[in-house]
């Protein structure tokens, strides 16, 4: 929440960066992705940052809207 609130919300990109990423790097050994589940989180960390896929659901929302308005 630090990360999210002290970091990124209040403009401190770098401040949230480290501490998701310390976070992200204890999962990373544990797990086959992380998910983002907080469009901040997306803000601070890149998919490059880890091991282990981290999964956008924003992405996954834009990429079926698309998918929709052009009827595929």
């Amino acid at each position: 929440m630090k990360a999210i609130y002290e970091g990124v919300k209040a403009g401190d990109i770098e401040l949230g960066r480290k501490l998701l990423l310390e976070v992200a790097k204890k999962l990373e050994n544990e797990v086959e992705a992380i998910i983002a589940g907080c469009t901040e989180v997306s803000v601070a960390l890149k998919p490059e940052d880890l091991s282990v896929p981290l999964v956008d659901p924003m992405d996954i929302l834009a990429e079926k809207a698309v998918k929709l308005a052009l009827g595929l």
